[in-house]
């Protein structure tokens, strides 16, 4: 279906992103349940970006399957908006790294 509609090169991408992404929030998310038990203060940093990964996967990815199946154009739009909830995510975990306190060497 994909190569008749010329859309294998969109899913692809959708995948790729869906991917990385799934992937960076399991090990934020498995970073932060072993850190849960430290005093750690920019701990909800981390959340946070797996909650805008997991926003951004579903409206980016999720909009360009519906593409490349034929879906509304209507839905091109959401592509960027997932996109910024993306870039959100990373944004967070750069904020987290700012904020944390280093681990003490014992």
């Amino acid at each position: 279906i994909l190569a008749e509609k010329g859309s294998a090169a969109i899913w692809q991408t959708a995948v790729l992103y869906q991917l990385t992404h799934a992937v960076a929030a399991l090990g934020v998310n498995v970073f932060a349940q072993g850190r849960a038990d430290s005093e750690d203060r920019g701990g909800r940093w981390l959340g946070c970006a797996s909650t805008c990964w997991l926003i951004g996967i579903g409206l980016f990815s999720g909009s360009l399957y519906a593409l490349a199946l034929g879906g509304p154009r209507w839905l091109g739009p959401v592509t960027p908006l997932g996109g910024l909830f993306l870039i959100g995510g990373w944004a967070c975990v750069v904020v987290y790294a700012c904020k944390a306190k280093p681990a003490e060497k014992t």
